[in-house]
């Protein structure tokens, strides 16, 4: 606030107060006076500061949906200085730190949101694709199964959790999870291309094509060459 503005401030808030008799024009009223401008100045900013920390995590959203993570994080992070307890906001941070290749800042977000909310599902599978890429299939297999309880029906924990089984090489398992993925989102044509992995290895060869043959119609990348491989011989 400048000069001129903390001057019309002050005048707006005296005139009426002396008038009304509220306060006197001498040495004690000053006091009273310059006591009440701070309370206001204090109420003021701590109403600008908490609207301007709204729009920041609406701003973030925006930000984070035009594939612009870097701003949607500085937003989030301005966002939780005034509400750190906010899990949403530290999820979708944790999902900017992931998307910039940060993923051990990602990590700690996805464990502190966690500890506040165990079934939070996004938050579960998350911190599953992290262990994923680690390698920690058991981990992957333990927050995905979690997240089928909290949520029977997404999709995404299913087919993420028969990754995790597939690559141990569960593949009855891997086979459930693709088979519930699919009943749940038909469209969602990675599960077709993994089933048809454990359908192939099964040596059920028409299904293992039929399932490539959808992939290759869902667009997903390496279904056409996996399917002139296998099926086109």
């Amino acid at each position: 606030m400048g000069k001129g503005s903390f001057r019309q401030f002050r005048h707006f808030l005296l005139t009426p107060l002396l008038s009304k008799g509220f306060i006197v024009d001498n040495f004690f009223g000053r006091i009273q006076y310059t006591s009440i401008v701070v309370m206001g100045m204090v109420v003021f900013s701590i109403f600008y500061v908490s609207k301007c920390g709204s729009q920041s995590h609406l701003k973030g959203i925006g930000y984070f949906n035009e594939g612009n993570y870097a701003a949607a994080l500085n937003c989030y992070n301005e966002y939780l200085m005034l509400h750190p307890h906010h899990t949403g906001t530290l999820y979708n941070r944790g999902r900017c730190y992931e998307l910039l290749e940060e993923p051990e800042k990602a990590r700690v977000d996805y464990e502190e949101v966690l500890r506040r909310d165990p079934d939070h599902v996004k938050a579960l599978l998350g911190l599953s694709q992290l262990h994923y890429s680690d390698e920690d299939y058991e981990s992957v297999i333990y927050l995905c199964s979690h997240a089928t309880l909290v949520d029977k029906e997404h999709y995404l924990a299913h087919y993420y959790l028969g990754r995790a089984y597939h690559k141990i090489g569960k593949l009855g398992s891997a086979l459930d999870s693709y088979n519930l993925a699919i009943d749940l989102n038909p469209d969602f044509g990675f599960a077709y291309f993994h089933r048809s992995s454990v359908m192939l290895s099964f040596g059920f060869l028409p299904y293992g094509c039929y399932d490539l043959q959808t992939a290759v119609y869902l667009n997903v990348d390496g279904a056409e060459e996996a399917l002139e491989k296998y099926c086109r011989r």
